[in-house]
């Protein structure tokens, strides 16, 4: 390990860190778009289960703000 090492893998980690927030975002918002959704290909997700997202999803938001 060079001494520059720690710094270069941080700053790449920095460059990658606006895509991999954008992919949680998308994955955030595709859960939350299932538990609402009357489609039928989320039918066999039981009520229960889209409540619980729902609701999860409604509680981080609250604590972020």
């Amino acid at each position: 390990m060079q001494v520059g090492d720690p710094v270069e893998v941080r700053y790449k980690e920095s460059l990658e860190r606006g895509s991999v927030i954008d992919q949680l975002g998308y994955c955030i918002n595709s859960y939350r778009e299932a538990a609402v959704s009357n489609d039928p290909k989320f039918d066999h997700i039981e009520l229960a289960e889209k409540q619980k997202v729902i609701i999860r999803l409604i509680s981080k938001a609250q604590n972020k703000s």
